[in-house]
């Protein structure tokens, strides 16, 4: 069985254990490693389907999407563009007019 979880990329970069819902199963707790790379895939080994005829194992694979924000508070923007500075990445600045009509 196939299923893709999407993850906050602080999710990914310190790791958590987060609670999921997968249709047909029951309620899962996963632990998300610290430095969780897009599309890592965490199996569970032997899992199983409750059936009507009887109970069927099955690997269910867990496919790890890092969803990358694109509606961010004014304070979170600071904090990645402090990140972006510190690793003196050159980012684009919106300061510039059509910037400001669409960031601030």
């Amino acid at each position: 069985l196939y299923y893709e979880l999407e993850i906050d990329p602080i999710e990914a970069v310190l790791g958590s254990k987060k609670k999921i819902k997968i249709p047909l199963i029951w309620d899962r707790v996963i632990e998300i490693a610290p430095w969780t790379q897009y599309n890592k895939i965490i199996k569970f080994k032997n899992d199983w389907i409750p059936s009507i005829w009887r109970d069927i194992k099955w690997d269910l694979l867990i496919t790890l999407k890092i969803k990358i924000p694109t509606n961010l508070a004014k304070r979170e923007r600071e904090l990645y563009e402090e990140i972006a500075k510190e690793k003196n990445i050159d980012h684009a600045d919106h300061k510039w007019i059509f910037g400001r009509l669409f960031w601030e």
